[in-house]
Formats: C-alpha cells, sequence, structure tokens
C-alpha cells in the first residue's frame, strides 16, 4: 500500500468516526442474531385464518395430530434423513419474513442437504369453507383434533385412536335427531397420556341431554390406552330436532384439557355390548357414527397439500436419502409405493421410493443412492383431493410466494424501522399472528398458538387485538371480541375457559373493547357493544358484593379466582382486582366519553369504592425484596421462602400500561417495577416470571418493556427489545416459556406463541409512538443505533388515540443530513400536544441548520405538521 493510499484510508476512517462515533459498550449490546433461540420450535406454514395448521420443526420435518398431552408435541412427524449418516449440524431460515416458506440446511457426514417446506395454495376459499356444513353431527366451541393420537390395541375401532380436545374449554356436539325423540348415545374415549395411579388426574363430566351426568377418569378406570365406552339414554327434551352433548373437566380435576374419541348412535333402549363396540362391530348398524377428531364438519372440507423438497448439496458424497413417517396412524401402502390414510394418499414422494419398510415408529421410504432430489407431498383427508396431483415444487413456491406478497392483505407496509434484521423479525410476527387465527363457528378469532393453546384465549384479546389495531386491521380485532362476547352469560360474566375459571376474563373483555374503540376514535362501536359492557361490569360489582367476610384477605374486593401466569389454584389474588379495577374504570371514562353521564357518575362511584377496598388491601400486604423494594405480590397470601416476587407480575405491567390505571408516580407502580428490575436475569430477561422455575418468558418481557418506556426508562427498553428479540427463533417464532443456557433445556407452552409476537409488534409501536396522559410521544424509544447513514423510519398512517398519524425519518445516504416530517394529528379534543425526542439524533451530532443545538424534545399543538431539517 502506497503512503498517498495509507492517508486515503486514515481519512476515510477519521470520517466514519467522526461522523458517527464509537458507541458506548451498552450500546453494542443492540444487535439481532437469535443468540438464544428456544430449545425447540415450531413454524406455521398455512395462510391466514386457515383451519389447516401444518407446522416445521427446528429439524425441517412436517408435523401433524396434536392432541391434549404431551402438549405442543405432534404424533405424527415427517422427516428425509441420509441414512446410515449422523447428523453434525443444522440450520434454518425463512428467506422472506412475510412468506411462511422453510428452510433447513443439514448436515450428515459427508453429505449436505436443503430442504424447503410450504403449504400448498387451494383454489378455493380456504377460511370459509366450514361455514356451510349442514352434517347431521355439528361440533362448536372450536376443531383441535387429531387423526392418530392414542394407541389402543387391537381389534379396536379406528375411532379410539382419534381425539377431538378442548383446552380448559368444555367440548360441544349436538346430534341431529326428529324432534322429540329418544336415542341411545355412546362416547367412547382412550387416553395414552398418563398411567393409572398418576397425581395429575383427568376428570370429566359426560352430559348428553335427557340423561343423568357421568364422572369419568379414562385412565383410572380402564388404564393407559385402553378405550372406555359410556353409554347414555339420550332425548331431545327441547324438541329442537338435537341431542346435545357436553363435556367438562370435573371440579375435581387436575388437568382441565378434556376429550373424546367417539360418538356412536343408536335405537332407543339399545343394550350396547360395550366390548364389541370397542372392537368397531357395532359401527355398521349404528344410526350415527361420529370419529372425532376426523369428523365430517372437517372430512367434506377438501384436501389439503403440504410439500417439502429435499437436494443433497452438489458437492455431498454419495449417500441414501431416506424419507421417516414416525405416527400412530393405521397406514396402507400401495404399489406406487405411496402411504395411504382414509380415502387419500397421505404420504407419496416425487421419484417414488424404491423400497418401503414399517418401523416400530412407522414407516420408511427408501431410495436408490443417486437420488439426489425428493419431494414429499402430505394430504390431509378431505372430500375433494386437490386437482393438482402432481404439483410441482417450483411452480408451488412462486404461487404461495405470489399470495403472501401481493394477494393477501396483511398489514406489513405500516411500520418500518430502520434495522432490517428487527424489520424481518417484526414482519415475520405479524404473519404469524394471521397464521395462528382461524373461523369457529362461523366467526374469525385470533388464538396464542397452533396446538394446545389452538383456541380462544379472552388474555390474548388486548395483546393481539392492539397489536392489528396499530397496525390498522379493524376487522380482525372486532371479529375476535364477537367470538369472545358469544361467551358472556346471562348475569353478563364472559366465561370460556373452566375449569379453572377466571374470574378475570370478564375485566379483561370489557377493557379490550374500551382500548379499541379509543385507538379507533369509533364511539358508535362502543355504543353497539355498551349494553353488553354495562352487564359485564354489573357482574363485577355484584361479584365484589360477595366478598363479605370481613376476615378473608380478598374482603371487599373479588372473590378468589386463578392468576395462571405461573400462579394456580383458587386463591385470593390480585390480577382479577387489577383487571376488574381497570373495567371499571374504562367503564367510566367510555360512558363519560359517549355522554352518558349518570352512567359515568356510577361507574366512577363504583371504581373509587373499589379503588379503596384495594388500598387498604394493598397497604397489608406490601413486602420487601431482598434489595429493600416495597412490592405488591401477585398473591394476597405470599410467603417469601416459597414465592418469587416477579411471578405473575406482566397482567400488572399492562395495568401500567396500556392500562394507565395508576399514575406514574403512584408508590405500587414505582415499587413493582423496582422488584421487576432487581429481580434476577439472565440473557437480559427475567427469570422466573411465569410457570418455569428459572425460565424467562419474551412476552412478558416485551410488556414490561412497554411499562418501562411509559414511565421514561429508554434505555433500558432497548437493551431489553434486543434480549427478547434474541430469543425468537430465526423463523422468526417464539416459545411461551424456556430456560437459558445451554445443552438440555427445558421450555413450555405453545410454539409459536401469539402473544410474544403481538407484543413484540405493540413494543416497537410504542418505541416510535406512544401515548401518554400528556399527548403523543414520538421517537420516545428509538436506540440510538437506529441512526446511520440511509436510514428510514416510517409509519404510514397509522391509528393513534389522538388521530392516525404518518411520520417519516429519513438520514440522507451521506449521513450528513436528515428529515423528520410528521403529519398534523387532530388530537381528537384532547388537551396536550405532539412531542418529538430527538436525543438519538442528537447523540449523532445532528443540528438545525445554522448549527444550532437540536433540542432533547420538541413539541407542537394538535392540528399541525411538524418538519425539520437537520444537518450534521
Amino acid at each position: 500500500m502506497t503512503h498517498r493510499r495509507s492517508q486515503l484510508v486514515v481519512l476515510c476512517a477519521f470520517l466514519v468516526v467522526t461522523l458517527y462515533p464509537a458507541l458506548p459498550v451498552l450500546g453494542q449490546e443492540l444487535e439481532l442474531d437469535y443468540r438464544y433461540p428456544p430449545p425447540r420450535w415450531m413454524t406455521p406454514i398455512g395462510l391466514p385464518g386457515d383451519w389447516h395448521k401444518p407446522l416445521v420443526d427446528q429439524t425441517g420435518a412436517l408435523l401433524y395430530d396434536f392432541g391434549p398431552g404431551p402438549y405442543a408435541t405432534a404424533s405424527t412427524r415427517i422427516s428425509v434423513d441420509v441414512e446410515g449418516d449422523t447428523l453434525i449440524s443444522r440450520s434454518q431460515t425463512i428467506d422472506n419474513p412475510r412468506v411462511p416458506i422453510i428452510a433447513t440446511k443439514s448436515v450428515f457426514g459427508q453429505t449436505r442437504t436443503v430442504s424447503e417446506a410450504l403449504s400448498v395454495l387451494p383454489d378455493h376459499d380456504w377460511i370459509h369453507e366450514g361455514d356451510s356444513y349442514s352434517g347431521d353431527a355439528y361440533r362448536s366451541n372450536g376443531i383441535n383434533g387429531s387423526s392418530a393420537w392414542a394407541n389402543a390395541p387391537k381389534p379396536v375401532d379406528p375411532a379410539f385412536q382419534s381425539v377431538a380436545y378442548g383446552t380448559n374449554r368444555p367440548i360441544y356436539y349436538r346430534l341431529r335427531v326428529p324432534p322429540g325423540s329418544k336415542r341411545t348415545v355412546v362416547l367412547g374415549f382412550t387416553d395414552p397420556y398418563r398411567i393409572k395411579g398418576h397425581h395429575v388426574t383427568r376428570i370429566m363430566d359426560l352430559s348428553v341431554e335427557g340423561a343423568a351426568v357421568q364422572t369419568l377418569d379414562v385412565v383410572n378406570q380402564a388404564g393407559q390406552n385402553q378405550p372406555v365406552a359410556i353409554s347414555f339414554a339420550g332425548i331431545d327434551a327441547n324438541e329442537n330436532g338435537w341431542i346435545e352433548i357436553r363435556i367438562d373437566a370435573n371440579i375435581s380435576t387436575i388437568d382441565g384439557n378434556i376429550f373424546v374419541s367417539g360418538i356412536w348412535v343408536f335405537e332407543p333402549d339399545m343394550d350396547i355390548d360395550q366390548d364389541a363396540l370397542i372392537r368397531g362391530e357395532l359401527t355398521g348398524i349404528a344410526e350415527m357414527h361420529v370419529d372425532c377428531g376426523r369428523d365430517q364438519q372437517l372430512l367434506t372440507r377438501r384436501s389439503r397439500v403440504d410439500l417439502m423438497r429435499v437436494r443433497m448439496q452438489a458437492d455431498s458424497a454419495k449417500a441414501n436419502l431416506v424419507i421417516r413417517v414416525q405416527t400412530r396412524r393405521d397406514l396402507k401402502t400401495d404399489s406406487d409405493g405411496r402411504l395411504h390414510f382414509g380415502k387419500v394418499p397421505f404420504v407419496e414422494s416425487i421419484p417414488p421410493p424404491d423400497h418401503i419398510r414399517q418401523t416400530e415408529a412407522g414407516w420408511e421410504l427408501r431410495f436408490p443412492e443417486n437420488t439426489r432430489d425428493i419431494v414429499v407431498r402430505v394430504t390431509t383427508e378431505g372430500l375433494i383431493e386437490d386437482s393438482r396431483t402432481e404439483p410441482d415444487f417450483d411452480e408451488e413456491r412462486l404461487r404461495v410466494k405470489d399470495y403472501w406478497l401481493g394477494t393477501a392483505t396483511i398489514p406489513f407496509n405500516k411500520i418500518t424501522i430502520p434495522d432490517s434484521s428487527m424489520q424481518a423479525l417484526f414482519e415475520g410476527s405479524i404473519r404469524t399472528m394471521y397464521q395462528l387465527a382461524e373461523r369457529v363457528d362461523g366467526v374469525l378469532q385470533t388464538q396464542p398458538g397452533p396446538s394446545v393453546y389452538r383456541g380462544l384465549w379472552v388474555s390474548n384479546q388486548p395483546r393481539v387485538g392492539r397489536a392489528l389495531t396499530h397496525l390498522g386491521d379493524y376487522e380482525t380485532p372486532r371479529s375476535s371480541f364477537e367470538a369472545t362476547f358469544s361467551h358472556q352469560e346471562d348475569d353478563g360474566q364472559i366465561l370460556v375457559l373452566t375449569p379453572p375459571t377466571l374470574l378475570k376474563e370478564t375485566g379483561i373483555a370489557v377493557h379490550s373493547i374500551y382500548l379499541h374503540a379509543r385507538m379507533t376514535r369509533d364511539k358508535e362501536f362502543l355504543e353497539a357493544y355498551w349494553p353488553k359492557l354495562v352487564a359485564a361490569a354489573d357482574w363485577l360489582i355484584e361479584s365484589r358484593k360477595r366478598t363479605t367476610d370481613s376476615t378473608a384477605l380478598n374482603f371487599g374486593l373479588m372473590p378468589s379466582g386463578t392468576s395462571d401466569g405461573g400462579v394456580g389454584g383458587i386463591i385470593p389474588e390480585y390480577t382479577t382486582v387489577y383487571w376488574s379495577l381497570q373495567a371499571l374504570k374504562n367503564m367510566a371514562d367510555g360512558a363519560a366519553w359517549l355522554d352518558r353521564q349518570q352512567e359515568s357518575l356510577r361507574f366512577d362511584g363504583e371504581f373509587a369504592s373499589f379503588m379503596s377496598a384495594f388500598r387498604k388491601a394493598a397497604r397489608r400486604d406490601l413486602k420487601r425484596d431482598q434489595d429493600g423494594n416495597w412490592f405488591l405480590p401477585i398473591r394476597m397470601e405470599f410467603d417469601s421462602e416459597k414465592h418469587v416476587p416477579q411471578r405473575s407480575q406482566t397482567q400488572f405491567s399492562h395495568i401500567v400500561y396500556p392500562g394507565r390505571l395508576f399514575s406514574k408516580d403512584d408508590p405500587i407502580v414505582t415499587g413493582n417495577m423496582a422488584m421487576l428490575a432487581a429481580a434476577p436475569r439472565d440473557e437480559g430477561l427475567t427469570l422466573s416470571t411465569g410457570w418455569l422455575d428459572g425460565g424467562v418468558q419474551p412476552f412478558i418481557q416485551n410488556t414490561e418493556a412497554s411499562a418501562r418506556l411509559y414511565l421514561g426508562q429508554a434505555e433500558r427498553v432497548q437493551q431489553e427489545l434486543y434480549a427478547i428479540a434474541n430469543h425468537a427463533a430465526p423463523t422468526h417464532v417464539w416459545i411461551e416459556e424456556q430456560r437459558p443456557g445451554t445443552g438440555r433445556r427445558r421450555s413450555t407452552g405453545d410454539v409459536p406463541h401469539s402473544s410474544a409476537s403481538a407484543e413484540f409488534v405493540n413494543l416497537i409501536r410504542y418505541m416510535v409512538a406512544m401515548e401518554d396522559d400528556r399527548g403523543l410521544e414520538l421517537l420516545k424509544g428509538i436506540p440510538h443505533t437506529w441512526i446511520f447513514p440511509g436510514a428510514l423510519l416510517i409509519l404510514d398512517d397509522v391509528p393513534t388515540e389522538f388521530g392516525n398519524l404518518t411520520l417519516s425519518l429519513v438520514v440522507a445516504e451521506d449521513g450528513r443530513s436528515a428529515n423528520l416530517n410528521v403529519s398534523a394529528v387532530s388530537g381528537e379534543g384532547s388537551s396536550g400536544g405532539v412531542t418529538v425526542y430527538l436525543s438519538s439524533l442528537k447523540q449523532h451530532g445532528f443540528r438545525l441548520p445554522g448549527g444550532v443545538e437540536l433540542p432533547d424534545m420538541w413539541g407542537t399543538e394538535w392540528g399541525h405538521e411538524l418538519s425539520i431539517e437537520m444537518i450534521r
């Protein structure tokens, strides 16, 4: 290198350091590299709102057939491996965060493979296709099920291998009969999950219209994997042409995830030989038979196809590829090398295998040594087989890509942030929320997960509903609110999960509606729900009145309930209190907003009385943590020898923000947040906040970070954002809980977990634009690492409580200038205005034209545009 060139390099280096000086050590940690992924993960490859929920695990295998235990574990797994070689390494990516095509690279000895998995785009309306079902057996409240869960000894009716299940919720079926008629109804069960005498029981109450309720513990009555058949003398008592079936978790059960395997309907007063029924000998004479998990309700929908292509790398050694199908399904082979289940080929390949053999775990399909490219086709059984009998993988890949990037109306473009890796995770989180949504009973509902959490959760509504509202999608949250309020009882209570009964569901539901109405500034929407909200609020008020024992810990508050989120049992606890207080405050504020002054006064009085009782109890229950911080535990009966302060406090974080139930300087807020800050941490996240001792919960950390940002702790929030992101899988999904560290690590809950995706979206939105009692705060939380040459930050017509907002921050390619433009925000009659935080720009040396120092904050009134030119 010449002396002149050396001078040039030094000069360039000087300019770079001068324009963008070295960041402090803390800032250097703001990098997303997925350094703490879950020990296992599953990524959805299905379509928005689809009932078909195929998943791909971290090895690239396709997953099907989830049941009520082991949870979030597939009974059917389809993979392509290299015969005889040991797996050395594996990595997984998603090429475009908006498109769920999962690529997995594997190294087996000297052989390297690359696989891609996708779900074929149907030629029909997959979202609404179940709405028109009019068969003789109808299941409501969910369609969770599996074709191959149990392993009952043969000979056995195939239904005893299947399962329809409900996670902490009842199972409902109705069977069409002549009005007023009688029928013999038999319910069948097989439970493979636990052994007889296990301390975790699964006890169910079985109800058939017109017959007495029967209680059943399948494992303790018959044993693991042993079928049971229970007969009922059913009557269409209300003469509506249906016999109703309901299966509930018994109040004494420990495992509340209940199930049923099959239903048989016979003529009245028929004497049922249960052993013959179990062997399948009576199915042919039954008037009606339901193979639960393979209901006609599903089989009348069109079959669905998933594809996986596996290729050997060009420089790989010769090897034999093998398709492994681990399953409990009773598969049959044909002369073309296909495995059949039901009326369609379940697994087939291009080219076909040259050898098939059955194994202890399932089946193996083997290929000649020179086979370097295999396409696996998996067909989910349906009434009409897909018209593309041999789909071309490249064509189907293009069709899927075109759909997600063009046809799908997913709001990917509403928010753009400068960090491209974080933007990819942000968009992947949006995609996941839509993939997990599903139409149930004709109504689209958002759901926390694809397997054990596949269903409606009220606690998920203010999370996912808020995230989608932030992105300008009002329709999906409102549909999910409709699903939520379809569970409102006559007395006003919202009741979805049972047992245990979550009394807080009612308060959460009220808060979700209010939050959405204010975010969309839609008084008509709030008016439409008002009678239901009043009924819900009155139920909360009446529930308070039941706490009359002055010696009880929850006197004047709410009846004992389940906290969830790491605290179980029916106990006096504060989460129900928080949500109920939040709901009553929202009702008072909402009534005032709707100019219902008398109702506002009534709810405000109830809120004041409730808050007074809460303050008294809180003073009694305040504790100190090991650092001397005063905090209010979730349990009213808190034992520091047994319990940790931070457990289940995520619900308090939500009450802080976006709930804003307390003022920022309230001692309970400052104390609890100080306790959480001092709690043990690993990998940047708080430990033991949920069910898993020593575990971390990324979605909970998102909620805590949002509250911290509201309280002005921006630098800490920036660190937490990247710690949360680094606990995602490289396919942009999170698990509910995981233990930190390496090696064999425990995890729990469903994956992906849409609450994590939603709260990540919410946190990023708040970092750019956050509603506060003083108005709208912009750029309050953006890291200084987002300011660099060519950086682009955009909000495109994003809804806020004060009016829609468009914002752009553009840093020139040479890094010498930047422009910030903010649209006029109406304010919706609120006091305050817009405040822009400029510290991140100021930290990089930006000034106003003429060298005037950039202020830390810049304010403007409602209704005024703002444009700031900055130079360096």
